[in-house]
């Protein structure tokens, strides 16, 4: 296959973004970026203004006496109130004066886990069990059947479950590269080094032989077992199509992924632009990335000022490309954490875990300059009504599975055959 540049790529993707045969009914968005801060985040320092509440410890503890540019401050954009600080974190503000018409911000997600990896689980499937699929695997398997991937998976937290043949991940060092660049020249060595690492590389005469015997054996095995093959059968027709999604991946990805070095982990904001390119091109549905510092401070929760400023200044330009390409509206960008920090500093200096979330939606038609649900003065979801979004006593907590199950839906995708009986978050249009 001839190699395309950048330019190329990008007009190819355009028109593919345009064939009929790709759109689907419906009016959410398109795609799905998810963006972790896992690790939990302390949301007072932006999304939860609690200065001088009394019962939290908000960043406002953090400030310089001496320096009268370090002051915390309650800021309004349109209705919704921010907590701001521009000396230590002044891309916050800055996203949310250019970008608050289209953020959604909900509080008050009850997770109830304190245990980090039973809080991603739920937060990011609605399930308890670690074999589920997350949100971003379910999406991109519904809305990119016809794709060669449903999600990429450039963060490493993305869970597949049993959707696995319909996810890639591009590996914490840029693994994927080994599989769009099969010949191998994605392995270096020394220059003074006489060792290949590539070992034995077949020609393409050679791979089409061992790709057919292998897809033969397959046939082989449905043909002489196909009315004993139970829920092999599944695993049999995954396979095909892992094969099949590989190739499409191999013939197209690869210019995609030039920006990445094999064994060197991209940077947030790298993957970012990798993960728009492959939406923009057709190659994917979703895509997951991190926001890369582990958000866990035990000690020294004074780290989140630096760890929001780095966030959003990735979260800036990441809705800036989008917005420039035409894409934002059709993108749903879903930023979260597992949990949020207890309301008081420990004698270390940082905060515990605390069995709540907080989520920030932006684009993808989402309706935006407001806030949804909240939280009590000892930062402790509140019951909100699921299609209001308002805070209602008489209502009950927005549960870590209605999340889940408002995000597919508001993609277009029916969240009952995953969380079954689960009345999902209607809030969000």
């Amino acid at each position: 296959m001839a190699r395309l540049t950048r330019r190329q790529l990008l007009i190819g993707g355009a028109a593919l973004a345009a064939t009929p045969s790709l759109s689907r009914a419906g009016t959410g968005p398109k795609k799905l970026m998810i963006i972790t801060a896992m690790g939990g985040w302390d949301p007072t320092f932006v999304f939860v203004p609690s200065l001088s509440n009394g019962e939290v410890d908000a960043p406002d503890i953090d400030e310089d006496p001496n320096n009268p540019e370090d002051r915390e401050a309650t800021r309004t954009y349109g209705d919704v109130e921010i907590n701001v600080n521009d000396y230590k974190r002044p891309s916050a503000s800055a996203f949310f004066e250019r970008y608050m018409s289209k953020s959604l911000i909900v509080n008050g997600i009850w997770t109830g886990a304190i245990a980090h990896t039973p809080a991603q689980i739920r937060i990011l499937t609605g399930m308890t069990g670690d074999t589920s699929p997350d949100f971003g695997v379910i999406a991109g398997s519904e809305l990119g059947r016809n794709l060669p991937l449903g999600t990429v998976d450039m963060s490493g937290r993305g869970r597949a479950g049993h959707l696995a043949s319909t996810m890639a991940k591009v590996g914490h060092r840029g693994q994927l590269l080994a599989l769009v660049d099969p010949m191998g020249s994605a392995f270096q060595t020394p220059d003074e080094s006489s060792f290949s690492p590539s070992g034995y590389v077949p020609s393409a005469a050679n791979d089409a032989a061992i790709r057919n015997y292998l897809r033969g054996r397959v046939d082989r095995v449905e043909s002489r077992f196909k009315d004993r093959l139970g829920h092999n059968e599944a695993m049999l027709a995954d396979w095909r199509s892992s094969w099949d999604r590989a190739e499409l991946l191999e013939g197209e990805a690869g210019d995609l992924l030039a920006t990445l070095e094999l064994g060197v982990t991209p940077t947030p904001l790298q993957a970012s632009l990798v993960g728009i390119d492959m939406l923009e091109r057709g190659l994917c549905s979703t895509i997951m990335i991190d926001t890369a510092p582990d958000w866990d401070t035990h000690a020294g929760n004074v780290q989140q000022h630096g760890y929001y400023e780095a966030m959003f200044i990735g979260l800036t330009a990441t809705v800036a490309e989008l917005d420039a390409r035409g894409m934002l509206d059709d993108t749903l960008v879903c930023v979260l954490s597992e949990m949020i920090r207890t309301p008081r500093i420990t004698t270390d200096g940082g905060k515990g875990h605390w069995p709540h979330a907080t989520a920030l939606l932006v684009g993808g038609g989402v309706s935006g300059g407001r806030v949804i649900g909240g939280y009590d003065s000892l930062l402790q979801s509140l019951p909100m009504d699921l299609n209001t979004g308002l805070v209602d006593p008489s209502a009950e907590l927005l549960t870590y599975d209605r999340f889940v199950g408002g995000i597919l839906e508001f993609l277009d995708v029916d969240p009952q055959p995953w969380l079954p009986g689960v009345s999902p978050l209607r809030a969000l249009r």
